[in-house]
């Protein structure tokens, strides 16, 4: 186990993750891994980093998600991306899109993909919780 620390829902997923967005004036994409119990894979928070894009856009790249769940042996996973500050919390259609395909492709290797944060500021919002996958 890289580390002790249990994410158990979405606001213990935004709490370990928001630092990475503190800030941040362009999009970033991020993925806690997990194992069958609820704890941590990666083995810091830095090591949750996907890719890095530009204002108002990230790629959600399925190729990189798909491998770093595989490297990490993730049974479970969350992805999180943020919008810049002033903009909505809402997901854009492609971002619902590549959610769903993205769970799609997990779930063809037995990874369990459990949310879908987007963040921005203090505030986040949970694709899960709004049904959306």
């Amino acid at each position: 186990m890289a580390n002790q620390s249990k994410i158990k829902d979405h606001k213990e997923a935004f709490n370990y993750i928001n630092e990475l967005f503190t800030g941040l004036e362009k999009e970033k994409l991020v993925l806690i891994c997990l194992d069958k119990d609820n704890y941590l894979l990666n083995s810091s928070i830095k090591d949750t980093i996907i890719s890095e894009g530009f204002k108002g856009r990230v790629k959600l790249d399925v190729r990189l998600i798909l491998k770093k769940s595989l490297l990490k042996n993730a049974y479970k996973v969350i992805l999180c991306h943020n919008h810049p500050p002033g903009c909505k919390l809402e997901p854009t259609q492609e971002d619902i899109i590549l959610t769903k395909e993205i769970k799609r492709i997990l779930k063809l290797v037995d990874i369990k993909l459990i949310d879908h944060l987007i963040i921005s500021g203090e505030r986040y919002n949970s694709l899960k919780v709004e049904k959306i996958i």
